[in-house]
């Protein structure tokens, strides 16, 4: 089972098991991205 599987229900069940932990854990170092910065996302969905 690949992530296709699961991924139209990805956010709703990472929100039923993380609540909002994994949101603020991914805002939590947004304030280091200064303008002019270049942003590798890996694993975004």
């Amino acid at each position: 089972m690949g992530y296709d599987t699961v991924s139209f229900f990805y956010d709703a069940l990472a929100r039923l098991v993380f609540g909002d932990a994994q949101l603020k854990a991914q805002a939590s170092t947004l304030h280091f991205i200064k303008p002019g910065d270049s942003v590798l996302i890996v694993g975004g969905g």
